[in-house]
């Protein structure tokens, strides 16, 4: 039988950068058809009117939009806030540690890159960027059905903490990423 010697096309090189309002209609246009195919499988943790137009906007100009892109084509985007979330102090569970940490919301890929990897290497870049600001923790949260990305989480480390509650939205599965050893008391 014939091997396949056939290459696939090797991973453009991305940069991962905070979005700026110039990224805007591109972000917003790789949103939107994301939520489109995500509504269009029977997913629900996003709606027809969310995130919106404006949300998205705002997560640039408030600095906490990130993007990966190759040359001018953004490949994925997401919200990494080092502000927390407020939700998080009514965690039905418990968080892994009681650290300031960076929360990531609205992680989206550019539907015709999906499953090649770019969610991971958003997250792996996240990672760094905390490493190198001193952030000792990762907390994220997705919709129970969302289950490449609570396999994702898994994979990469995250524990499952427990629920939280957003109003409008739903319960959604909170995972926490510690990024350094507890220390060990020597008593």
């Amino acid at each position: 039988m014939p091997k396949n010697n056939s290459c696939q096309p090797a991973m453009p090189y991305f940069q991962f950068r905070q979005a700026s309002l110039h990224d805007f209609p591109a972000v917003w246009e790789m949103v939107n058809k994301a939520r489109e195919k995500m509504l269009a499988s029977g997913r629900t943790q996003w709606s027809a009117t969310y995130p919106s137009e404006e949300i998205i906007r705002k997560d640039i100009e408030n600095e906490t939009g990130y993007v990966l892109c190759s040359d001018d084509t953004i490949a994925a985007f997401g919200v990494v806030a080092f502000n927390g979330e407020p939700v998080y102090e009514n965690i039905k569970g418990k968080w892994q540690s009681d650290y300031p940490y960076v929360v990531i919301h609205r992680l989206a890929v550019q539907p015709s890159l999906q499953g090649h990897g770019l969610s991971r290497l958003f997250l792996e870049n996240v990672i760094e960027m905390c490493q190198a600001e001193g952030i000792k923790s990762i907390k994220v949260d997705t919709a129970n059905e969302n289950t490449e990305m609570i396999g994702l989480l898994s994979a990469m480390g995250f524990s499952f903490c427990g629920t939280v509650y957003y109003e409008g939205h739903g319960k959604r599965v909170a995972f926490e990423k510690v990024l350094v050893a507890p220390l060990l008391d020597m008593e």
